[in-house]
């Protein structure tokens, strides 16, 4: 999480001010946390992956908004 808002924080002061050295920063931060995360233990990743079905199979998050569900509808359409 916190490379994520590291990231998140430093990419937006490059949107803002345009200097090339944010970006490269956010892209450093970017490398540690996909190193991080390849990082993590088969047990923790697979009970992330299966909380994450969980959520899915609740309804809850974007595929269960309206949004999603008139893209669902309209595919189904076609």
């Amino acid at each position: 999480m916190d490379c994520a808002s590291l990231l998140m924080d430093t990419y937006a002061r490059f949107q803002e001010t345009g200097n090339p050295a944010d970006r490269a920063e956010a892209r450093e931060f970017l490398r540690c946390m996909q190193q991080a995360i390849l990082a993590r233990p088969d047990a923790i990743q697979a009970a992330r992956h299966a909380a994450f079905e969980r959520e899915i199979d609740d309804g809850v998050g974007y595929f269960s908004s309206e949004h999603a569900q008139q893209l669902g509808r309209q595919a189904r359409a076609a």
